[in-house]
């Protein structure tokens, strides 16, 4: 099937490089791989996928239906450029 595909491109596409053909021949192989697993899991859901128009009014549906999570003030750290404790001198470890 590749060595198919090399001469098609020799014979109708003689202009090209040797590395517009390499390129296109890689693009080609990827194509000709078994569709199996995560790969076959990712080709479903984007057939299955539909488009939706996005304007501003589902725009604004949609930020209205997003759950924001609330943090604490700790989570975020320091403000200083300090790593380690928060006493700003080394630990020894004894």
């Amino acid at each position: 099937m590749v060595r198919n595909v090399l001469y098609a491109f020799e014979y109708h596409k003689p202009h090209m490089d040797i590395r517009q053909k390499e390129l296109a021949m890689n693009m080609i192989c990827s194509y000709l791989r078994p569709v199996e697993g995560r790969l076959k899991d990712v080709i479903v859901e984007v057939s299955k996928a539909t488009k939706i128009r996005l304007d501003v009014n589902l725009g604004k549906q949609m930020l209205n239906e997003l759950k924001f999570e609330e943090f604490h003030k700790e989570d975020l750290g320091s403000d200083n450029d300090e790593e380690g404790d928060d006493q700003g001198s080394g630990s020894v470890i004894e």
